[in-house]
């Protein structure tokens, strides 16, 4: 596994590289943001123009990939300018982190 990869699970600043450009990866406990209910809204957020994934300091270990996951289409979305809708983005998520566990592809 990635150096970097296992960083990231272990809530540990990173570097990702997105087709030649270096994000950073850091964990914030502000980035945390509930509804009036009390529901997690974001567990985490790109941000392309700048070049960084900031993920709340409190993210459950077993949502990590699949928000990282969420967060990379995210910039993909950005940089090549598709205007992929935000429910679009989250099938994306979840069809590409279930080919992973179903293939055993993440350790």
């Amino acid at each position: 596994m990635n150096s970097e990869i296992k960083k990231i699970l272990n809530k540990q600043p990173a570097k990702l590289i997105f087709f030649g450009h270096e994000y950073s990866v850091v964990f914030d406990r502000s980035r945390l943001t509930k509804d009036e209910n009390g529901k997690v809204k974001n567990w985490a957020e790109s941000l392309p123009a700048h070049n960084i994934i900031i993920m709340a300091e409190d993210i459950p270990d077993d949502y990590i990939i699949p928000v990282l996951i969420h967060e990379c289409i995210e910039i993909i979305n950005w940089h090549f300018g598709l205007e992929l809708p935000h429910q679009t983005i989250s099938v994306f998520e979840t069809a590409l982190f279930s080919i992973l566990e179903d293939n055993k592809l993440r350790q």
